[in-house]
């Protein structure tokens, strides 16, 4: 532990010096410096490392391998063969033979898909695992994956040819309208551009039939260590990290003869380039707008000024988006805008929106015109000092939290350095400069920009559409005639409203405590007030600024009848966008400006309630808010107009989308047609929502705290916050009513029920199998039964994925709930080639009637319970992991465990266990199988 507490201390000294340094006047000329804590270095072949030593969480370590080749770098020949490269690394390497990566790997307690993964760009490659640093051995093997990786992965002609179909199945994912219209659209905003030619998932007459030599070819060539990086953050000392670098990778050689990586760029264009893709399965109306500007590297002060002054303008201009949104005759449900990376060498500044029905171009204009307002008028000084206010939270935020980031935050930044250039100065540094450059940035700066990045050249459109009768798409002409008009529009100053007062206009009377009890094993001090309002408190150091919030009671929708069914779900989000007490949500987000202080209310099933966070300055107003949604909320019949208006707009055009309509069809069979399980409402559902019984249920579930339940986690003293608490929670209405609720579920069919809905325009299926019944609500029966569903998950990805190349993932989800009665669900969900589908259902059947008949293999048995031990050794000191596990304490009576008692648990799990919970809850005669089909050929139907 030495060499980490003096790599600590250095640390912090080096600190103190930046800092002092920095609070003199800062040179913007000088260099962004690099985080001292970091070290980088390079080997003589050209592999670069980073390294530094990072205790969040303990006993973990985050390694990368970043390449810097991607589909760029693809010959005409190789089109997907450097996503092909990424996953023939996790089947076969010289160490690790065909799948036995993956099964070391989760032997160590790592997740496929969570702490192992990949993933494949235009410009990079980048490999991400993370290890338990608690045991030389796993870190050896951490290591020699990482080598293996970069320059020993076998590629055998059968491992090649055995993947193929994987790669195939994931590129069949991904069909449909959405990349119908990418398809169409992608070559003409990079027209001229090798970037519209290489698609990382490439050309699948390549992938299923390019000779082995080539992807071997593509490995050689492009997996060498001057193009290589490696990062190690983690709870290990940073020696032993650079020792293992270099005994991995020093040895690695770079090819003779290699091709010279080439930055390609990307043309300028004069006239706008605009594409207008349209198809029948699209489900949104989507306008963008991209203005290319060549990509700027930060590498002095002054850019990293730059960056603020971005920041602040889109933060306002997203704003001004935001408040036009809650006008009723809003043309789009959702606009944006951001200036940022873009592709390669182009950044862009880029305005989107979902538009509505038939507001194509109206959207477009309100686009374009609001950025000519900003253009001729600038953004109002009252703005600004908001946005700023609000930024400088954010950065304070930060660095607050600075040794309490976690090792994958910093190792994914430090990767961005190493792909993209971004500047490392350390949170500190940044907080240093936030606090000194955002005070001093003018009005006139922040305007200028607008004359920056709104030009006329380098301009491109894209337009998309649902294709359907009585749908009004814009043509070019009319898009160009849209650009130039909007420069010519007679548009008027912004005017910024801001209402000044109090949140409260009357402060609660409060009631005072009148209970205490202190439980010291596990930190937890409760509270009844003479409300009757319960509140459980653990105080915490997780975080240095974060405290996290929930109450909950009985009741929820469940009470209310089916036709008030649609009002009372939507109630919680209607009474959220009409803001609280004297102020709309416009005027409430403006007076919360820089304030962390966030609630958001919900009314569920069986419970109603608030989940809420704060940083510990603002722990009042977040109680202030919460009171609010007990004692005063708003009508406001225009923003449930623009409410209502933006999910008319949304789900409009679902059901032209198959995969939703199958959804749709397959819930509404699994659930026998019950109205409360709704996955696209109706038309006639929408208009059953009702402004006065939203507002009615609303209140009446908030009307009485006396049997709600408050949990608040985080850095706090618990009796310093006692007397706010008396005050807001205690000050909170009380009926001392008595409620529950009422057991509404739908049901579920008996025997074997079959959805076949053979409507795809794609040779695409999707398959969901059901599963729903009683359950015997007992600790160690959920627990077995979280255990068979992980080693499902094994075995079906092993069986579906690994040997038959059937699917790219399989995923089996599974919940057991104790109300309104212990009941249990499960659901295999996966997609795949249609000449698949009943082979891969057959398949779900035979892993698991082995599992119902023999029980796990202990090695799958122990792979689960190490994964689920070291899962629980990080999680433990998380805020939001306490509050979630404090809620199910508290509502549904769980047991608190220490760390030793759940792990005794856990191990005591025998192979029995788990074949006994999947003989009692895996049926194969009580199910529901959903099946998404292609049309129909003319020859199917003969």
């Amino acid at each position: 532990m030495l060499p980490h507490i003096k790599t600590v201390w250095i640390s912090c000294f080096l600190f103190f010096i930046q800092l002092f340094v920095h609070a003199q006047e800062l040179d913007l000329q000088s260099p962004i410096p690099v985080d001292t804590t970091i070290q980088i270095k390079s080997l003589d072949n050209g592999l670069k490392y980073y390294l530094r030593y990072n205790n969040v969480p303990e006993k973990r370590v985050e390694l990368r391998l970043a390449v810097k080749a991607g589909s760029i770098c693809e010959t005409d020949q190789q089109k997907g063969l450097a996503h092909f490269v990424e996953h023939m690394c996790f089947n076969g390497t010289k160490n690790f033979k065909e799948n036995e990566l993956i099964n070391a790997l989760e032997e160590m307690g790592v997740k496929f898909g969570h702490n192992l993964n990949a993933y494949t760009s235009f410009d990079e490659t980048v490999y991400q695992l993370q290890v338990p640093s608690d045991r030389s051995d796993l870190i050896d093997k951490a290591f020699q994956i990482l080598e293996d990786w970069a320059h020993q992965v076998t590629f055998a002609d059968k491992d090649i040819d055995d993947e193929r179909g994987v790669i195939v199945e994931e590129w069949r994912l991904g069909l449909g309208a959405d990349e119908r219209m990418f398809q169409k659209y992608f070559p003409v905003i990079f027209k001229g551009s090798r970037y519209a030619e290489r698609l990382p998932i490439g050309d699948m007459n390549i992938v299923k039939n390019a000779p082995y030599e080539e992807l071997r070819k593509f490995y050689k060539e492009w997996y060498r260590p001057n193009l290589m990086a490696v990062f190690v953050v983690g709870d290990m000392p940073e020696k032993d990290m650079e020792e293992k670098v270099k005994k991995h990778f020093s040895g690695l050689g770079n090819p003779k003869n290699a091709p010279e990586r080439i930055e390609y760029e990307v043309p300028d264009n004069k006239d706008p380039l605009i594409s207008i893709v349209t198809d029948k399965e699209a489900t949104d109306n989507v306008v963008q707008v991209f203005i290319k500007h060549p990509k700027k590297t930060e590498t002095i002060l002054k850019d990293y000024r730059d960056i603020l002054i971005q920041r602040l303008y889109n933060g306002m201009i997203n704003k001004r988006f935001a408040e036009l949104r809650q006008d009723p005759d809003a043309p789009f449900t959702y606009a944006g805008s951001s200036y940022n990376s873009f592709i390669g060498p182009i950044d862009a500044y880029s305005i989107y929106a979902s538009a509505k029905e038939n507001e194509i171009e109206s959207t477009l204009e309100v686009l374009l015109i609001e950025n000519e307002r900003v253009k001729r008028f600038g953004f109002t000084q009252g703005e600004l000092d908001r946005e700023k206010q609000a930024l400088l939270v954010q950065y304070d935020q930060a660095a607050k939290e600075a040794n309490k980031n976690s090792s994958q935050n910093l190792i994914d930044e430090y990767v961005r350095n190493f792909t993209e250039k971004e500047p490392i100065p350390g949170i500190h540094a940044e907080n240093t400069y936030a606090q000194n450059f955002i005070p001093g940035i003018t009005l006139e700066e922040i305007n200028q920009l607008a004359h920056q990045w709104i030009t006329d050249s380098n301009t491109c459109v894209v337009v998309m559409a649902p294709d359907k009768d009585g749908i009004q798409i814009p043509s070019e002409e009319d898009i160009k005639r849209i650009l130039v008009a909007s420069k010519q529009a007679d548009i008027t100053e912004y005017v910024d409203h801001v209402l000044d007062g109090p949140l409260l206009s009357e402060e609660p009377k409060g009631s005072r405590l009148f209970r205490r009890r202190d439980n010291p094993d596990f930190g937890l001090v409760e509270l009844i007030f003479m409300n009757g309002a319960q509140v459980v408190l653990k105080p915490t150091d997780f975080q240095n600024d974060q405290i996290v919030f929930a109450g909950f009671s009985p009741g929820g929708t469940s009470i209310y009848t089916d036709e008030d069914y649609m009002s009372a779900m939507m109630a919680a989000g209607i009474i959220s966008v009409s803001g609280l007490g004297e102020f709309d949500q416009i005027s409430l987000n403006k007076k919360l400006s820089g304030n962390t202080a966030k609630i958001s209310p919900y009314i569920a099933e069986l419970f109603e309630g608030v989940n809420g966070s704060t940083a510990p300055k603002d722990l009042e107003t977040m109680l202030q808010l919460n009171y609010l949604y007990f004692t005063n909320i708003r009508r406001d019949e225009e923003a449930f107009n623009a409410y209502i208006s933006r999910i008319k707009n949304q789900v409009r055009n679902m059901k032209s989308n198959p995969v939703y309509a199958y959804l749709d069809t397959l819930y509404k069979v699994a659930s026998e047609d019950n109205p409360r399980v709704v996955t696209i409402p109706t038309e006639s559902q929408i208009e059953q929502i009702n402004l006065n019984n939203a507002m009615y249920v609303f209140q009446d579930r908030f009307a009485d705290a006396s049997d709600f339940k408050f949990i608040m986690v985080g850095n706090f003293k618990v009796n310093e916050i006692i007397p706010m608490l008396e005050k807001y929670i205690g000050g909170l209405p009380s009926r001392k009513r008595i409620e529950s609720w009422r057991d509404v579920s739908p049901s579920f069919p008996s025997g074997i029920t079959e959805v076949e809905y053979a409507k795809n325009s794609e040779e695409q299926s999707r398959v969901n199998i059901l599963m729903k019944g009683g359950f015997e609500w007992k600790f160690k029966e959920r627990l077995h039964f979280a255990i068979l569903t992980d080693i499902l998950n094994i075995k079906l990805r092993e069986s579906m994925r690994e040997d038959q190349g059937g699917v790219y993932g399989i995923q089996l989800s599974s919940n057991a709930s104790i109300y309104p009665n212990p009941r249990y669900s499960m659901e295999f969900v996966w997609g795949c080639s249609p000449d698949n589908v009943t082979q891969l259902i057959n398949t779900v059947f035979e892993e698991s009637n082995k599992i119902k008949a023999n029980g796990p293999t202990v090695t799958d048995l122990n792979k689960v319970k190490e994964t689920l031990i070291r899962e629980r050794e990080t999680i433990m000191k998380d805020n939001s992991y306490w509050l979630s596990i404090l809620q199910n304490v508290y509502r549904q009576g769980d047991k608190l465990m220490t760390l030793d008692e759940y792990k005794k648990v856990i191990n005591a799990v025998k192979i029995k266990d788990i074949r006994n919970v999947a003989r009692k809850y895996i049926k194969d005669d009580h199910y529901v199988v959903g099946k998404l089909m292609p049309v129909p050929s003319a020859d199917d139907q003969q």
